[in-house]
């Protein structure tokens, strides 16, 4: 039982650490229908189909190593007279399609011909770091079958499964918690895996030469960018100079390869102390000067993602008294008071909220003279449960809602967006249009070079229709500016709501670039399911759907609680050991009372599931911390524990229990791909979809013979 407990923490460990670093290095992992989830659930499937006492471990050492190679090698290909990384690039190609906005820049084809080459490299490279992410897990896969086939009390099995998995994920998450770099995260696990016995010496040579390899790609190489990992990003700090490179004017950053806007130095002194390297009328026309120099009273002001740091600084040398400064990555506070010139956030009048901006907006009751949405644009998922993005329930009509009621009657919104699609501009302006009930001002901001922190375009809007004109007209200079760049945005997308917050897909559809992935994927898992499986392995339809139908459920739970309490790490981890938890206590009353018929534990489920679906949990935010997370976490929840009752069950009557659970592992997987439909139903709708699941599972017994 003590190593299935190791082997099953280890699993989970490998697991969260491709999610979670495959997502950072290659973005287009982080957008689309969590690939790397899939790929470690197919891992460990197959593996437990294929199990066996003694597997190759240092396979799975191998795929790490030509994993990390790939992504992190330099460039060797070129294309269109240009030299692309393995990897990252070359799924750029997959960056063009319309209907979404995923983050990817496009390699800008010029013809058709080369735009579907490209398209084809990403899809090859993308399947290509999918196959060897699954090829890592399968040789632990094959142990964890082994050891639940073998074991003398299979409940008792499935428990220290569990409990391993709970291990491995509060590992992770340890690990993530305290900032430690990828390197140590691909070292733990290496050292892990070589002490599951290597089945001979020359393994276990092999293994430390692949370790090695592994580690020489992701340790950091000395250069003057400075890498860190926070709980959400990979970030990159280096130092920006004028363009004679005489004068150190901040500091740049990287989110998760991606460019931001740094820690920069604004300050009006500076810039008159510099006047050959700046322009002061650029200045005051710059995005992070107009919301200060524009609102009526800086008594009190709110700034949600404050990243950086440049909009507060701006706050302050406009003379704010109060502040309230709201970002999610606590790395982003440590670093700019380490390299933000102005240090704004060591100033007394500012208060820090390391949260969720949907959150804090829940439970604030201070009313603002400034409100300012700044640039918060996500490049990773909230979880690896989900498909939801960190800020896609910041942009909702609930959201803006709620931040229309923490205005002043003369207060301002305004929201601050890079607007790469044009539908996105419609669907901001869309939905400040639906809930102030008058369209925002809408203006691109100049972008005469990146000394004042980039373009972008300003959403303005206030309590009553009146206030912005009010405010403009006392600023000739800035209403100019407005009327110059003024954009109109006449679309008519669909607002997202708190059911459908996906603010980044046009419209509720499945996205071309999801098509293009899952449906490759579906081939390879027929293909793999027919060639691999069924020539000795019986695939036990009752777990797969009962699989599908859990992980649905799963995440329903957690994009749930992340409305409620936050999309945090913190919230995420805590759903999903609740989850577990229930999941453990499931397993623990079959093991010491009988229990009612299969179809009674169904009909329990289906019953469980109606509440959620039928009662809204937004009705529960009027509630204080402790009896909404009670109460909600009672309807959430409830159908797990059913759940619970019936897998176990189903599983240890198996004859042969790796297959069994190889199934519902897969079928896990399965119900992965089929998260994507809640881009046209929404989430709730899902909960459908997962009594559906569970319908077949039921009819799969019963006609299999089961209770």
């Amino acid at each position: 039982m003590r190593r299935l407990f190791v082997v099953s923490a280890w699993t989970l460990l490998l697991e969260m650490l491709l999610i979670r670093w495959l997502s950072s290095e290659v973005r287009i992992f982080s957008y689309v229908s969590n690939l790397a989830l899939l790929a470690t659930f197919l891992g460990v499937g197959f593996g437990c189909h294929l199990s066996r006492p003694k597997p190759r471990l240092v396979l799975t050492l191998l795929s790490l190593a030509l994993l990390v190679t790939a992504v992190k090698a330099p460039g060797v290909l070129g294309f269109d007279g240009r030299q692309l990384l393995p990897v990252e690039d070359i799924t750029r190609g997959l960056g063009h399609f319309s209907d979404a906005w995923v983050g990817v820049k496009s390699l800008g084809t010029a013809s058709l011909s080369r735009e579907l080459l490209a398209t084809g490299m990403g899809v090859f490279a993308t399947l290509c770091v999918f196959g060897l992410a699954l090829g890592a897990m399968i040789p632990l896969g094959q142990l964890l079958g082994h050891g639940l086939q073998t074991a003398p009390q299979p409940l008792r099995a499935y428990a220290v499964n569990l409990l391993g998995s709970l291990a491995g994920i509060w590992g992770f998450y340890l690990l993530s918690w305290c900032q430690t770099p990828p390197w140590l995260w691909f070292l733990g696990v290496g050292l892990g895996i070589l002490g599951l016995a290597p089945r001979s010496w020359r393994d276990g040579l092999l293994g430390v030469a692949l370790l090695g390899i592994t580690l020489l790609g992701v340790i950091p190489q000395p250069s003057a960018t400075k890498e860190v990992w926070s709980p959400y990003h990979k970030l990159a700090v280096f130092p920006l100079y004028t363009r004679d490179h005489q004068l150190l004017r901040g500091y740049g950053l990287q989110v998760n390869t991606r460019t931001s806007s740094g820690f920069l130095n604004l300050s009006e002194a500076f810039m008159r102390h510099h006047p050959q390297d700046f322009d002061l009328r650029a200045w005051r026309q710059s995005g992070y000067n107009i919301p200060s120099e524009l609102a009526a009273s800086l008594d009190r002001v709110l700034v949600i993602g404050s990243g950086g740091g440049n909009d507060v600084a701006s706050a302050l040398r406009h003379g704010a008294a109060h502040i309230d400064a709201v970002d999610i990555d606590p790395m982003m506070m440590t670093l700019s008071n380490r390299y933000h010139p102005e240090h704004p956030y060591q100033d007394p009048r500012v208060r820090i909220f390391i949260t969720d901006g949907r959150a804090f907006v829940k439970r604030a009751h201070d009313r603002y003279d400034l409100i300012e949405v700044s640039r918060v644009y996500s490049h990773v998922l909230s979880s690896s449960q989900q498909l939801l993005r960190l800020d896609d329930y910041l942009y909702t009509r609930e959201s803006f809602q709620e931040l229309k009621r923490l205005l002043k009657d003369d207060g301002l919104l305004v929201v601050y967006f890079y607007v790469v699609r044009p539908w996105t501009g419609e669907r901001l302006s869309r939905t400040l249009d639906t809930v102030f009930g008058f369209p925002p001002v809408a203006f691109e901001v100049p972008w005469p070079h990146e000394y004042y922190g980039g373009g972008g375009v300003l959403f303005l809007t206030g309590a009553t229709p009146a206030t912005v004109p009010q405010l403009l007209a006392r600023h000739p200079d800035i209403a100019e500016l407005a009327t110059q760049h003024r954009t109109l945005y006449r679309g008519a997308p669909k607002v997202p709501t708190d059911d459908w917050p996906y603010f980044y897909l046009e419209n509720p559809r499945l996205p071309t670039l999801h098509l293009l992935i899952l449906i490759p994927l579906g081939l390879l898992f027929l293909l793999g399911q027919r060639r691999i499986l069924r020539p000795h392995h019986e695939m036990h339809w009752g777990c797969f759907f009962l699989g599908a139908g859990f992980l649905l459920l799963e995440v329903h739970n957690v994009s749930k609680l992340g409305l409620l309490f936050g999309n945090t790490w913190a919230v995420a981890a805590i759903g999903v050991s609740g989850i577990l938890l229930l999941t453990l206590a499931a397993n623990g009353v079959l093991m010491r009372m009988p229990i009612p018929r299969l179809a009674w534990r169904f009909g329990a489920i289906v019953l469980a599931l109606a509440m959620p679906y039928l009662i809204p949990l937004n009705t529960l935010n009027a509630l204080a911390f402790w009896p909404r997370l009670v109460i909600s976490g009672g309807l959430v929840n409830l159908p797990v524990f059913f759940a619970g009752l019936i897998f176990p069950t189903v599983w240890h009557q198996s004859p042969r229990r790796d297959w069994a659970f190889g199934s519902n592992v897969l079928g896990a997987a399965f119900g992965g791909c089929l998260e994507p439909l809640s881009f046209v139903i929404g989430i709730r709708h899902l909960l459908v979809v997962v009594a559906v699941l569970y319908g077949c599972a039921y009819l799969n017994l019963r006609r299999a013979g089961g209770h």
